[in-house]
């Protein structure tokens, strides 16, 4: 059931013959529950370089930065929006209700940093497909 059927894209909706797909939609992992299939699949020292990297923009300080300090070093910023303010949004099902989509491509919001990682990426794919499979 959809959020309004008469907003703006629920006209063009109806107007379609054919699926409305999302073609960028963000899977947060629960990453305590990740890391277990992770541990499994490559082992402790994996896990701990995948922390490293996924923490790393905190250790970077932009936070405790002064606006003078973030102009003379240039770092960046850690994301704001890794993770949902509504959590409806995270109920991809509604989300796409409300958006009059039909289909969602999903891709892993950490597992995007490991594609940087060769070694780490293949150990990354096989834990998220053991997990989604398990699951």
């Amino acid at each position: 059931m959809a959020y309004s059927t008469d907003s703006k894209s629920a006209a063009v909706r109806a107007q379609l013959d054919h699926p409305v797909i999302d073609g960028d939609g963000h899977w947060l992992e629960p990453v305590p529950i990740f890391l277990d299939y992770l541990r499994e699949i490559a082992g402790p020292t994996v896990v701990e370089r995948f922390r490293k990297m996924a923490t790393a923009h905190i250790d970077r300080g932009w936070y405790d930065m002064t606006p003078a300090e973030r102009l003379d070093r240039r770092p960046t910023r850690p994301t704001w929006w890794g993770e949902p303010a509504n959590t409806l949004d995270m109920l991809r099902a509604q989300v796409l209700d409300r958006w009059h989509a039909d289909i969602a491509i999903c891709h892993c919001l950490y597992g995007v940093q490991l594609l940087f990682s060769e070694d780490m990426a293949a150990a990354f794919a096989r834990a998220v497909n053991d997990w989604l499979a398990k699951e």
